[in-house]
């Protein structure tokens, strides 16, 4: 017993636990929380030092609700549910206000962007109310509404005490059964077989079922021994409160100033007033000190200074208030600058949910729950690629492309999120073994998965520079040349960042027998297109399968879910005998041949009879594997040959375009007309048009769907219950009306002036009319005739009529456009 006087003893570390969670921050407690909540009380909760001491305690505060997608949107939509009942449950205060926010520009670009995310979240249930300058003045009184054109107004917006919210999950936690010991740091994981078998911490050695790395700012080098670092890197913020003003109300609205990279909340009748500075400076590039606990930074007033005195233009009352407080605390950015939540890539059973970027409190409850939901289920309710880890490449943990990239990814927080918008640092870093050939022929690079992607190319006299804008951009012209030329001869596109994978061996064929939709067991010489199934039916990729040999297929899907889906195989995969897999992507160059010229230019470059797949074809003195696309709105083949054959190949098929006379023999295809062509043809990407939310049948996928025999595969049972059923909503292509309007995806769609559905894939309008989108519309199970009814597309909030241009189905490229659609929900 404890005498009076005496400090009270934590209890013995657990000696195992069924989930570890590591780091008591806000999302480490909340996942905790979530966990718990959820059923699972066996859970121990471990902090290094103190409860909420890394980035967490620092915190605006802010519980910002709007986010770039309708996911995340709803996400943090559910923090701000959860707050209310998580202090009635715990009886503990988050200091939570729902007070409302505005955020104001000058930009009339920015004004657009407003408009765009304003229509999303309105789709999702969110309040937004568009507002002009004078609007704005009067919800926020000390506003200066110079040089303002206007903003947006979300009344549910609010804010709260970080340090008091990250107790109050802590507080629920161990109320519902959860072990929790601060002062208990983690010094490495046991590994075996690929799985994590026990958390080494000080303190001692626990077994466990899971593990969830919610570390944050030490999260970059944590287990970086093992092959396991994050792509993180610590940044510096800064933020001053001032003195107690007495002209400023209680519940003053949230106010941001984009433009000023300007937050600004109240409490207490003073001011916190933050800077996202354009170029952040570095913390911890050697690593973030073990003894780092409630510490603040030394405050850089030099580089605070240029944005304080913008503040002061935006609110005059700045001028002459005190200044209580300036803080200076690091808080974790990653290279995208959004958030890391899932699993660790190489482990089956090791999770994360880090790099949180400034929005961990508004996204907290969400992500919390969404990730305790992910260890007790296997995934999520929503598909959540957008955050996914996996998104990630290996190289992007490396400690210098991590410094190179963060000071200019936090700035761009608040910077305008323009279309197709690029990263000016740590590029150039994979490259196509055709970069040289697409760099002379005046190629635009983008950066996809961090391979150099031409996404257009100039013209003699014409730099190749990004020209961004929300309506047509400047590079539109030559964009719209290059479809031109693959519609009326022959252009040719790199592909060699496709992902590829080989399965091979003895076993291969039985064990895709039980993951692939489409039955592998096809002739050597045969490809096929199989949707990968998860159990509830949910697409988690689409691949094309080239069987080489009787012991040998090769797999392709999408650059960007390379590693995603490596792991997806390698998962499926594990244990099933005589197989193994092999991620070939950087050992083969792929070029696409697309054209009603194609034929004739393969036969000159000696290929005389191009049939759907040819597994030892010859391009000139290149070995090359030769696959048709049919689904293509023109005749379109794939050319993969090892990366040392790719640039003579390129120059042969070149060649044999100018001998055939089709006059664009040196005519290459960007991402942007690429994507054009796949999306006109109705061909739906993942993760853009599908994704796990989206089943076989919903997608249009269902004739990829082996359902005839009695052959097992994932989500087989679910299909045929769907089948059964009937489809509830369906992907269509629709084509906006006004030529003008430009798509990019996440528009909500409307059906007789109610919501329908939203567009998931997008491309400009490059080969004339409108824009082209495929979106996943409402429908009734009974009938195949959509019939009647007007249909709308929100774009940055006005209406534009639209067309439906056709079914998305395997094979939909040849249907007339007028075939036969499904019926609305009446």
């Amino acid at each position: 017993m404890n005498s009076p006087n005496s400090e009270p003893v934590e209890p013995a570390l657990p000696t195992q636990a069924q989930v570890v969670v590591i780091g008591a921050g806000v999302v480490g407690a909340s996942v905790a929380y979530h966990l718990a909540k959820m059923g699972c009380p066996d859970v121990l909760l471990l902090e290094r030092k103190s409860i909420g001491c890394g980035t967490s305690w620092h915190s605006l505060g802010v519980v910002g609700l709007l986010r770039a997608g309708p996911t995340l949107t709803q996400l943090a939509m559910e923090t701000a549910r959860l707050l209310p009942e998580l202090e009635r449950e715990t009886g503990k205060s988050t200091g939570y206000s729902p007070r409302g926010s505005i955020n104001v520009t000058g930009d009339p670009a920015r004004m657009t962007q407003f408009r765009r995310v304003a229509d999303i979240g309105r789709s999702v249930g969110l309040e937004v109310e568009e507002i002009d300058a004078a609007e704005a003045q009067r919800l926020w009184p000390l506003l200066n509404p110079e040089g303002l054109i206007g903003g947006i107004h979300l009344p549910t917006e609010g804010q709260c005490n970080p340090l008091d919210l990250a107790q109050a999950y802590v507080a629920g936690a161990r109320a519902r059964g959860v072990a929790i010991r601060e002062n208990t740091a983690v010094t490495d994981l046991e590994l075996r077989d690929g799985r994590v078998t026990a958390v080494e911490t000080a303190a001692g050695r626990v077994l466990c079922e899971q593990v969830v790395n919610c570390s944050g700012l030490w999260g970059r080098d944590f287990l970086r021994h093992r092959g396991l670092g994050l792509p993180l890197q610590a940044v510096e913020h800064n933020y001053l409160v001032t003195e107690f003003i007495e002209a400023v109300p209680e519940g003053t609205l949230i106010l941001r100033d984009p433009d000023i990279r300007l937050s600004v909340r109240e409490d207490a009748r003073q001011l916190s007033v933050g800077f996202n500075e354009e170029v952040a400076k570095l913390f911890g590039t050697d690593g973030v000190p073990e003894d780092f606990c409630f510490e603040q930074l030394p405050p850089d007033w030099e580089a605070a200074m240029p944005y304080l005195q913008r503040a002061m233009q935006r609110v005059p009352i700045l001028h002459d208030a005190g200044i209580r407080l300036f803080l200076c605390g690091p808080e974790s950015c990653t290279p995208d600058t959004r958030y890391l939540l899932g699993p660790m890539p190489g482990l089956s059973n090791y999770f994360v949910a880090a790099g949180f970027s400034g929005v961990g409190i508004g996204s907290s409850g969400g992500a919390g729950r969404a990730l305790a939901e992910w260890l007790l289920t296997g995934r999520p309710q929503a598909d959540l690629w957008d955050v996914d880890l996996r998104r990630m490449m290996p190289f992007q943990s490396n400690r210098a492309y991590l410094e190179e990239r963060a000071t200019e990814a936090q700035g761009n927080l608040f910077g305008i999120g323009w279309p197709h918008l690029q990263h000016e640092t740590a590029r150039g870093l994979r490259r196509s073994p055709l970069h040289g050939a697409l760099a002379q022929a005046g190629a635009c690079f983008g950066a996809v998965a961090g391979w150099e992607v031409a996404d257009w190319f100039a013209p003699e006299g014409v730099e190749p520079r990004h020209h961004y804008s929300f309506e047509r951009p400047a590079w539109f012209p030559y964009a719209e040349a290059e479809v031109g030329a693959a519609m009326a001869a022959v252009a040719f596109a790199d592909r060699s960042h496709v992902s590829k994978f080989l399965v091979l061996g003895p076993g291969a064929e039985a064990a895709l027998s039980g993951l692939c939709a489409s039955d592998p067991a096809v002739p050597v010489g045969t490809q096929i297109l199989t949707p990968l199934l998860d159990e509830r039916g949910g697409i988690e990729a689409l691949m094309t399968l080239v069987r080489r040999s009787d012991e040998e297929f090769l797999l392709l899907s999408e650059s960007a879910t390379q590693v995603r889906d490596f792991e997806l195989l390698r998962r499926a995969l594990a244990g099933q005998p005589g197989c193994s897999l092999v991620d070939v992507t950087s050992a083969y160059a792929a070029v696409e041949i697309m054209g009603p010229a194609a034929a004739e230019t393969l036969a000159r470059a000696g290929c005389p009879l191009p049939g759907d797949c040819d597994i030892s074809a010859s391009i000139g003195c290149a070995p090359a594997l030769l696959l048709a696309d049919a689904r293509r709105v023109v005749p379109t083949w794939t050319a993969i040959a090892p990366t040392e054959f790719a640039a003579g190949l390129l120059e042969t098929l070149q060649a044999a375009s100018s001998a055939a006379g089709s006059g664009a023999g040196a005519r290459l295809l960007g991402r942007h007309a690429h994507h054009y062509i796949r999306t006109v043809s109705r061909i739906p990407v993942w993760p853009q048009a599908i994704s796990s939310d989206d089943t076989a049948l919903e997608a249009g996928l269902g004739a990829l769907v082996d359902l005839g025999g009695e052959r097992a595969f994932v989500g087989r049972e679910a299909c045929l219950r769907q089948m059964e059923s009937g489809v509830t909503r369906r992907l269509v292509a629709l084509e906006l009306r006004d030529p003008e309007a430009v798509l990019l995806g996440h528009e909500p769609v409307l059906r007789g002036g109610s919501p329908a559905g939203a567009i998931h894939q997008a491309a400009y309008a490059l080969g004339g009319g409108g824009a082209i989108g495929l979106a996943c519309i409402a429908c009734r199970p009974d009938t195949t005739a959509l019939a009647g009814g007007d249909t709308e597309v929100l774009v940055a909030g006005r209406r534009v009529p639209a067309r439906f241009a056709g079914l998305v189905e395997h094979g939909g490229a040849r249907a007339p456009a007028d075939a036969p659609l499904l019926a609305a929900e009446s």
